[in-house]
């Protein structure tokens, strides 16, 4: 288990630290220490620029948590935190929503959560009980390269960081604000903090998802994601919240959660701008992507006068929570990188009946990035250490790799699966014995 660290400074807390950490001299929650030894700091970083919704998102979690989840609580950890959900409850001066975050050195507000169920299968554990610390830090930060790693140095110490998008803002945009130069800019900070990003996950929040509904532009939402979100259970409006949460709910849940996030990789690839160049930029640098959309408010903010947050109906605001608290990384990258080309050449064949393809992908992950292809394809179906939504071909491909070869680094792998000759192979390296797998 990890030190406990200051959620300030990020600076490890030593066994007698009490009620002020004596590096930063910033307080501590009463036995913090102790506190983190058996239930283990996750930080939850909003990372976006300006008027993307990070406050929105953070307000709406930090209320979903406090009695949205049947059987699940959560205690507020010192007095800061305190402050700011009194304030979240009746509302801030009045207004309906968050102000202006302050730029500077992020305050987090601390939680301590408990009572989620554990899991039956062992890629949907969640890491529970836990601390939670949410940081809200200012977009005029997250533009700079060099700002992050001052303001929330607790960034180098997260397994899971949330990128969070508002589509239409970035759709809009006409100052640079793109999904490069937000992954840049957590490099960076990631860099200067000497932290090594690999294996790390990114949690791309589409939030705001009320925007994209109503849209008629390139980047609306696909319609099985607006079915998903408005059937939240959680939704703080719902009446579909179930009496009981036990460990079988939970794991639909959570897959619906890996389902959608396909849906939305391959939505950010196609529909996004720059979308798939950040996806790319990812896999470069051996990050674990997901993607899940939430809607805060569950309506536009400039609807919200004389409502206080209690009022907002909030959408899918746990999902990013549930990304940040599961405990397996679908990439390890000790293993280096490897391709697996699947063959699509008569559908149902070899992928569609034996899903041997989704099944090598599980067993090649475990010590692997993995890419995959369908031959005869210019590209690929997911990029490094994102799990296939479902490897199967909706038409029949030609048994061709050269065009997959050429995109290959000499340091990486390929593992072609065929239920026949490969076209543009030469026939002296065809007629070579081939071991089964």
């Amino acid at each position: 288990m990890e030190t406990p660290y200051c959620p300030l400074c990020a600076v490890s807390l030593a066994a007698n630290a009490r009620n002020v950490c004596p590096n930063c001299n910033s307080p501590l929650p009463p036995g913090f220490h102790d506190t983190c030894l058996t239930a283990p700091q996750i930080p939850i970083i909003a990372y976006g620029f300006s008027a993307t919704g990070k406050s929105y998102l953070l307000q709406a979690i930090a209320l979903s948590l406090d009695g949205a989840v049947p059987g699940v609580s959560s205690m507020r950890l010192g007095e800061l935190t305190n402050r700011v959900m009194n304030s979240i409850h009746t509302g801030i001066e009045r207004r309906a929503g968050p102000q202006a975050t302050d730029i500077g050195l992020v305050q987090p507000w601390i939680f301590g959560l408990a009572g989620l169920p554990s899991s039956n299968q062992s890629e949907y554990l969640l890491e529970c009980p836990c601390t939670i610390q949410s940081y809200d830090g200012a977009g005029e930060d997250y533009r700079s390269y060099e700002s992050p790693a001052v303001t929330v140095p607790s960034i180098a110490r997260a397994a899971t960081v949330l990128f969070v998008i508002r589509l239409k803002s970035l759709h809009e945009d006409h100052e640079g604000n793109t999904l490069t130069a937000l992954l840049g800019s957590y490099l960076a900070a990631m860099k200067r903090l000497n932290a090594d990003p690999a294996g790390r996950r990114i949690v791309v929040v589409y939030t705001a998802a009320d925007e994209a509904v109503s849209t008629d532009e390139a980047w609306r939402l696909p319609e099985e994601v607006v079915k998903y979100i408005v059937a939240d259970p959680f939704c703080s409006k719902s009446k579909m919240r179930p009496a009981h949460l036990d460990a079988n709910y939970l794991d639909q849940y959570l897959a619906g959660m890996h389902r959608i996030s396909g849906v939305l990789a391959e939505f950010t690839r196609n529909n996004v701008r720059q979308g798939e160049a950040f996806i790319s930029a990812a896999a470069e640098h051996q990050l674990n992507l997901v993607f899940c959309a939430t809607s805060p408010t569950g309506q536009n903010v400039d609807s919200l006068a004389g409502k206080t947050p209690q009022d907002w109906m909030r959408f899918r605001v746990l999902d990013p929570v549930f990304w940040s608290l599961l405990k397996k990384r679908s990439i390890s990258p000790k293993g280096g990188r490897i391709h697996l080309v699947i063959d699509a050449c008569a559908p149902g064949d070899l992928v569609g009946e034996e899903k041997l393809g989704n099944k090598l992908w599980q067993a090649l992950s475990k010590r692997h990035l993995v890419t995959t292809w369908f031959m005869g394809t210019l590209r690929g179906q997911t990029q490094a250490g994102q799990a296939p939504r479902a490897l199967s071909s909706a038409r029949p491909r030609l048994r061709l790799v050269g065009q997959i070869l050429d995109r290959v680094k000499p340091d990486e792998r390929v593992l072609v699966v065929t239920a026949g000759p490969i076209l543009d192979l030469s026939s002296d390296f065809t007629n070579e014995p081939f071991s089964p797998i």
